[in-house]
C-alpha cells in the first residue's frame, strides 16, 4: 500500500508507524499541499488543520513534518514549521 502526502508518495523505507493511525489517512493528500497562488489558499490550509487537531499521531507527525519543506504537518503550515525550527535551533544555542 503506499502513503502519499500531498503530491508525494512516501516511500516504504520512510514509512513510520504512526502513519497508520492518523486522521489524515485515506483522505485527499492535495488537501495537505495548497497551491499557493489559489484563491482558496488559506481555506485549505484552515480545512488541513482542522482534521489535525482530531488526531491522535498529530505530535509524531509535526516531529516527522519539520523536516519537509511542503504542506501542512502536525498541524503547522510551512510557515509555522520554519518558525518552530528556528525557535528550536535559538534554544539549543542558548
Amino acid at each position: 500500500m503506499s502513503i502519499f502526502h500531498g503530491n508525494q508518495q512516501v516511500p516504504a523505507f520512510e514509512r513510520q508507524a504512526w502513519m497508520q493511525d492518523a486522521a489524515c489517512k485515506g483522505m485527499d493528500p492535495n488537501l495537505f499541499i495548497p497551491d499557493r497562488g489559489s484563491a482558496g489558499c488559506n481555506a485549505d490550509v484552515m480545512a488541513a488543520k482542522a482534521v489535525c487537531r482530531e488526531c491522535p499521531v498529530r505530535q509524531e507527525c509535526l516531529e516527522y513534518g519539520l523536516m519537509e519543506k511542503q504542506g501542512v504537518w502536525g498541524g503547522l503550515s510551512e510557515r509555522e514549521r520554519r518558525i518552530l525550527r528556528r525557535r528550536r535551533r535559538l534554544g539549543e544555542a542558548a
